[in-house]
């Protein structure tokens, strides 16, 4: 007797295989996968903007998402610290990119104040970014305003190149 696989139609499977668990378990396609992070993501960024790190628990992230499975958090990113690294990981591209771009611009030899306005400029500019910047802004004004929490010191360790 052979089955169908639901997921794969045009293989099929011995009842043997099936018997025996040879059969690799299903896997989320990639884009369904990259999806549900995204979410994941971009809901654990307000989240964290409006309450902080330590004051959204990823239960309330799953639900906010409105994710069916509740260990789809741990599943993607492992912990809250992985999480938090995958938010950061998200915008330190883009400011390495720009802030790069803005320091190569200074001249020969900036001056303390040209420098600084320079690094200013490449943060304030994420608040235009409609893709989480101004929550990035917030998290990261709520880390170093408590260097005592555990999300400060992952956050400056996380820090994108250019700073």
């Amino acid at each position: 007797m052979e089955l169908t696989d639901p997921y794969e139609p045009s293989r099929r499977h011995s009842i043997d295989e099936v018997n025996t668990a040879t059969v690799p378990l299903r896997r989320p396609r990639r884009s369904d996968s990259l999806q549900t992070q995204s979410k994941l993501v971009t809901v654990a960024e307000r989240l964290f903007a409006e309450r902080g790190v330590d004051g959204v628990s990823l239960s309330e992230i799953n639900r906010a998402a409105e994710q069916g499975n509740n260990s789809a958090l741990h599943y993607h990113f492992g912990s809250k610290d992985g999480l938090v690294s995958a938010i950061l990981d998200k915008h330190s591209e883009r400011i390495d990119t720009a802030a790069a771009k803005t320091l190569g611009a200074l001249p020969e030899n900036p001056s303390l104040r040209q420098t600084i306005a320079a690094m200013v400029n490449v943060i304030a500019a994420r608040l235009d970014d409609p893709d989480g910047g101004a929550c990035y802004i917030r998290i990261s004004a709520q880390a170093q305003a408590n260097p005592n929490q555990v999300s400060f010191r992952m956050w400056m360790n996380e820090l994108p190149e250019s700073f």
